[in-house]
């Protein structure tokens, strides 16, 4: 199937919106954190005798976005780089040809004006 060339103002919405997806996604994350403490977790607990206070959900669930934040630190981002490095391989990848050429015609240059770059 061949792929349409690009379509401008499509690509910089998705640009735009992939960017802010990310502080959107936050503050509903939030949102969600504060109604499942108010209408689940704290009236589970209270009905078991437990008292957990509002600061400590939050604390309990920054660690919780914190343990999230490592692991896509950690795991997460190496592997992406990982997949797209072998799809650049596999698949063709313009830069890296480019590069090829450019080193090349640069060895060459070097050569004729007797330049060692000492690698």
């Amino acid at each position: 199937m061949k792929q349409v060339k690009g379509i401008y103002w499509f690509g910089a919405l998705k640009n735009v919106y992939g960017e802010a997806a990310t502080y959107i996604q936050a503050v509903q994350f939030a949102i969600i954190c504060i109604m499942a403490y108010t209408t689940t977790i704290n009236p589970w607990l209270v009905d078991n005798g437990i008292i957990l206070p509002i600061w400590s959900a939050i604390i309990l669930f920054v660690l919780f976005i914190s343990g999230i934040i490592l692991f896509a630190y950690v795991i997460g981002i190496p592997s992406h780089y990982t997949f797209l490095k072998r799809q650049f391989r596999d698949h063709g990848n313009f830069t890296h040809d480019d590069m090829e050429l450019i080193l090349q015609n640069q060895k060459r240059i070097m050569e004729k004006l007797g330049i060692d770059d000492g690698v």
